[in-house]
């Protein structure tokens, strides 16, 4: 709500500003200019006759408006724009909000499972936004991300010995709803990729073992592993992943993480 009405205020102060631009300094340092609410400052760092301490420590961005009118989404006294926010699409949305360049008014995907969000492009009902991708949230999830481009796969295997992963993706109530690569072709290239395992409902109470493996085979990189429930975080992991092969007893032979085991419900 906070951004909301600064936007509003925002609006109001160019609105006037093009109404009256010949106006002097002097007589926007009235009682009645929002900007203007001095606490008996001498300092004036951008010489505009406007106290600092009015002004959220002048106007860094050179815009004309003082910095506690610019848009502020920290909350520092620092508008975006001096803070290298910067919007490259032009689309008015700081980019910081917008990290792929769409423009708000584009379709990325109606926000379903796999598609890309941001704070602007919000996930459908039941999901949630993790790390730029929208995913199946409930009462438990283990959600794996990295960065270079070849497939990481998740696997989990339920209290009842159930194995989630790409080439089974339902059981004992869970789902893999997002599985971003596939081989070296990726569904967002050049970003963070994600895969997501699931139990949108319930989950059976015990240990649940989870690991990642690098069945792509070509690139090394590192990964991180979060697990949830109902949405707190309640663990991570990190790890290296080589692209050499390593003996198993499955069929995938390239490099496998460490077995994590997480306790539910117990």
């Amino acid at each position: 709500m906070f951004r909301i009405r600064t936007a509003c205020t925002v609006g109001f102060v160019f609105v006037c500003a093009c109404t009256e631009p010949d106006q002097p300094i002097a007589d926007l340092q009235t009682s009645s200019d929002p900007a203007d609410t001095t606490t008996g400052s001498s300092m004036d760092d951008d010489g505009d006759g406007i106290p600092d301490d009015a002004e959220g420590n002048g106007d860094a961005d050179s815009d004309g408006l003082p910095n506690v009118l610019d848009t502020d989404a920290d909350g520092d006294g620092v508008g975006d724009g001096a803070e290298g926010q910067g919007d490259e699409d032009s689309d008015g949305v700081p980019d910081f909000l917008d990290p792929w360049g769409i423009p708000v008014d584009t379709d990325p995907g109606e926000g379903l499972s796999g598609s890309r969000c941001s704070p602007v492009i919000p996930c459908q009902s039941l999901l949630t936004c993790w790390n730029g991708v929208c995913v199946g949230e409930g009462a438990l999830r283990f959600s794996l991300s990295w960065t270079v481009e070849t497939d990481f796969d998740l696997h989990v295997r339920t209290p009842s010995g159930e194995e989630l992963f790409f080439a089974h993706r339902t059981g004992d109530g869970g789902e893999l709803d997002v599985d971003d690569c596939v081989g070296d072709i990726c569904a967002n290239p050049g970003e963070v990729h994600v895969e997501n395992v699931y139990f949108p409902l319930s989950a059976l109470p015990g240990s649940y073992q989870y690991w990642v493996y690098n069945w792509g085979c070509t690139t090394e990189g590192t990964y991180a592993l979060a697990v949830f429930e109902q949405g707190e975080p309640q663990e991570t992991q990190e790890g290296f992943l080589p692209a050499t092969t390593v003996d198993t007893d499955s069929s995938m032979t390239c490099g496998i993480s460490d077995e994590f085991i997480f306790a539910y419900g117990i």
